[in-house]
């Protein structure tokens, strides 16, 4: 846009305009590239979600029956599943990018 004020010529108080919609164009793009709060809010989100599944987990631990079928092996396996949820749900919580 800057360019196109520029080919147009230059009206009276073309500075003033140029000035105005480059500080408009250059807020817009800051308040897009920086969302700290919604970006905390969808990090917590997700990792409530992940949380969510480790409680999945926890709980089919002990609603099972120890007579169960390779009672053993299953607890071993969701509570690996419950640890590698808990890291990950913490890793959102700090950061997605660095969840990824």
């Amino acid at each position: 846009m800057n360019e196109e004020i520029k080919n147009a010529g230059m009206p009276p108080h073309s500075d003033f305009w140029h000035q105005s919609i480059y500080m408009a164009d250059k807020k817009v793009k800051e308040a897009l590239s920086d969302t700290p709060a919604t970006d905390a809010f969808t990090r917590e989100w997700m990792a409530k979600g992940v949380d969510a599944l480790a409680a999945k987990y926890t709980n089919m631990i002990e609603t099972m029956h120890p007579d169960t079928i390779a009672y053993g092996a299953l607890k071993q396996e969701f509570e690996s599943v419950i640890k590698e949820a808990n890291k990950f749900a913490a890793q959102l919580r700090k950061g997605i990018n660095d969840a990824q």
